[in-house]
């Protein structure tokens, strides 16, 4: 076979290989995400359950009807729904280096979670290390609805906004914020401010209150998740 004949065998492969890896990439993209996210949360003690995944060719994957609850009785108690959930997986990087992150981004909509915790159950339940892995680059949430509550306090956020980027400075809205604890029960209607995400540590700033108080900063470290410090 000539030299001629050989480079056009060769190219033809290439592009035989292109087009199958174009056709099948979506299905194995959709198969793992589903996978990967039933066995990461069977290890926390919750199932996952996803309506439908689609994951088009180099484009972000996509989730409809993601819920997540306990699976027995020793669960942790969390409960999470969302009407979408939109990954951009960073694949490339995380097979060439272990401690890469594996989402440069995250966007979820209609978003409602409960958290409680009365005896401690929670933090010994989960696998912090696993929450540290999916820290993302920027995030958005749209419509989100979140109850937490220990045995003494319980926090609602409702009808929540919030947006974050490495990059650039992100929004903050609440419908309401509903705080209920020994000393103080208070509720704040239509919250906004502005947002910074910065080497795993989510600044909310310039949020006022009421009239005459206002929020100057409030900053979230989770940088030390896999130690289980927040």
């Amino acid at each position: 076979m000539s030299f001629r004949k050989r480079l056009l065998v060769f190219l033809l492969i290439i592009l035989v290989a292109g087009a199958l890896d174009a056709l099948l990439a979506p299905f194995l993209v959709a198969g793992g995400v589903r996978l990967w996210i039933r066995w990461a949360t069977q290890r926390q003690g919750l199932a996952a359950e996803i309506e439908s995944v689609d994951a088009p060719f180099l484009r972000p994957v996509t989730l409809r009807n993601l819920t997540v609850s306990p699976n027995k009785a020793a669960a942790p108690d969390v409960f999470f729904r969302a009407a979408t959930v939109v990954l951009d997986l960073n694949l490339r990087a995380r097979l060439l280096a272990q401690d890469a992150p594996l989402l440069r981004s995250i966007r979820a909509d209609h978003v409602e979670a409960t958290v409680r915790s009365d005896t401690g159950r929670l933090s010994a339940g989960l696998d912090w290390r696993q929450w540290a892995r999916l820290l993302p680059d920027e995030f958005q949430f749209t419509d989100l609805n979140v109850d937490v509550a220990t045995a003494s306090t319980a926090v609602s956020f409702h009808g929540v906004l919030l947006t974050a980027s490495a990059i650039e400075s992100g929004r903050f809205f609440a419908q309401r914020i509903s705080l209920t604890a020994p000393l103080v029960r208070q509720t704040f209607d239509n919250l906004l401010g502005a947002t910074s995400w910065e080497s795993a540590h989510l600044t909310i700033a310039g949020i006022p209150l009421a009239r005459g108080l206002d929020l100057e900063a409030l900053t979230i470290d989770l940088s030390r998740l896999t130690k289980r410090r927040l």
